[in-house]
């Protein structure tokens, strides 16, 4: 089998959430590999992400945003899109919001 990979990877088991619609869908996903150019996400296997969403990282207040590579069924690869942006001090609104569902 060929190995298409760009980075290498590291395994993982860290929280994310998958985050569109302007906001207004949050999903719940579980990082299980990660690597320079992006990562695997695990999810329910009844959700769909959008080809394109923002990735926010609870454990480091950051948000990425992210392209889908691949998809299984309660899987996705996602390929980074630009650095990641810290959060923790934005006065968005929404992303304010964000921050206190992550705390809960």
């Amino acid at each position: 089998m060929e190995n298409r990979r760009i980075a290498t990877r590291k395994r993982v088991l860290k929280g994310a959430k998958a985050v569109y619609g302007g906001y207004s869908f949050v999903v719940d996903c579980t990082v299980r590999d990660v690597s320079e150019t992006g990562v695997r996400l695990k999810m329910s296997a009844s959700v769909t992400l959008p080809e394109g969403f923002l990735l926010y990282f609870p454990d480091t207040q950051t948000m990425r945003s992210v392209r889908v590579s691949w998809r299984k069924p309660g899987e996705v690869g996602v390929i980074y899109e630009g650095a990641p942006r810290e959060i923790r001090d934005s006065s968005d609104p929404r992303e304010r919001r964000l921050l206190s569902i992550a705390m809960v």
